[in-house]
């Protein structure tokens, strides 16, 4: 089966870089010949070696400035998709396998290009209310004119969660085939960590994250305040839109010694945060946007380095019986602290817990196993339609 990748989102982005290389990867280990069509201002796989049945078979697009108005966007969007139809042309796919990257004429019109190809898009969540929350008000319009009649004329859709599913097969206007890809992790793209010591009163805790409002660090930062605890301390690694405002509240409730923004950090830079803190932090505020379910890329690389976590939304590859995440609540409370101390404690007692964190993403988590599934489903709707 050969298969044509494609992200429009920046390849700059780690998470995106890492999901896109590692999904490319296990599906050419489970026979599939691929090639990949990605934006970026350089070729960056984000230290991901690409294995070599592909990687003469990438094709990165020039990354447009951030500066430019909307109208200059839309005649950019239209040259990335005359760009993706001569690739197409070029390497003759049986599916194309769309990051999602909201509706528009260009895109309608693509898919009208190549009846004979099946198309198929994978959706990290409901498009519409992310992009109110965001205020992107020209995308918006554009998804609200458009996206019913794209998701008509696609061969089927993959989402993250049942419940982006359900919305996505709304939004189709008919019955569209559709498969639950939750997110995974290259689970050898990671070192395992050395955890440190946790003597039940001074914790670290660490999120590694492309900071937005939907991460909902501003409720451990508050359950932090409230607490009045001194000992506890959150290393925020990384930037984003968020950080502004979470500088401002930290400063407000006179955090700065114990809320510490680090920047964006990599490689051995990361690895050493890791093992100075105890426990991680995933999505505190899924709920934002108008989700109860989520599969965060960032906790599947938190499971495979070991580390436990503490995260609000429902996740389907981690049930009531995993031990090493704590569940809070979905919604805008402050997070107990006191809570997440004793959670610290009786997991870091056990000092084996970063290897059976690791052995369950290695059976559960890493993109070969859940590509072979995916493979499967492609292989179902090719099918399908040739009937």
């Amino acid at each position: 089966m050969k298969i044509c990748l494609i992200t429009l989102d920046t390849i700059k982005l780690p998470g995106v870089a890492k999901k896109i290389f590692s999904q490319a990867n296990a599906l050419s280990s489970n026979g599939c010949t691929i090639s990949l069509f990605a934006i970026s201002s350089f070729i960056n796989t984000n230290g991901i070696p690409l294995n070599q049945d592909f990687e003469s078979s990438c094709i990165y697009f020039p990354q447009v400035s951030k500066s430019v108005n909307p109208l200059q966007k839309f005649f950019y969007r239209l040259e990335i998709f005359k760009a993706v139809a001569h690739f197409l042309r070029e390497t003759s796919p049986d599916v194309v396998y769309f990051r999602y990257p909201l509706a528009d004429a260009g895109f309608l019109k693509l898919i009208h290009q190549f009846p004979e190809t099946t198309f198929i898009t994978e959706h990290q969540t409901k498009e519409i209310e992310e992009l109110w929350v965001n205020h992107a008000m020209f995308p918006l319009l554009s998804e609200l004119f458009w996206g019913g009649k794209l998701r008509y004329n696609l061969s089927a859709i993959t989402s993250v969660t049942s419940e982006i599913c359900q919305y996505e097969q709304k939004k189709a206007g008919r019955e569209i085939p559709a498969f639950v890809a939750p997110n995974g992790i290259e689970v050898t793209s990671v070192p395992l960590r050395t955890p440190p010591v946790f003597n039940g009163q001074n914790i670290e805790i660490i999120c590694v994250a492309q900071v937005a409002k939907w991460h909902g660090l501003d409720r451990l930062i508050l359950g932090i305040a409230n607490s009045g605890n001194k000992k506890v301390f959150l290393h925020i690694v990384g930037d984003g839109p968020a950080i502004q405002s979470l500088q401002e509240l930290v400063k407000q409730k006179a955090l700065e010694e114990q809320v510490i923004f680090h920047g964006f950090k990599t490689g051995k830079d990361l690895d050493e945060f890791f093992d100075k803190c105890h426990i991680a932090v995933g999505s505190l505020g899924i709920h934002r946007l108008g989700l109860t379910e989520s599969s965060v890329l960032k906790v599947r690389e938190y499971c495979a380095r070991g580390i436990p976590f503490i995260y609000s939304p429902i996740d389907a590859d981690f049930p009531d019986s995993f031990p090493y995440r704590l569940k809070v609540p979905a919604d805008e409370s402050p997070i107990n602290i006191e809570e997440v101390l004793e959670f610290a404690g009786k997991i870091l007692d056990d000092k084996k817990h970063p290897e059976k964190m690791r052995e369950f993403a290695t059976q559960n988590l890493d993109w070969t196993v859940k590509m072979k599934r995916l493979k499967s489903f492609f292989e179902e709707v090719i099918a399908k339609e040739r009937s």
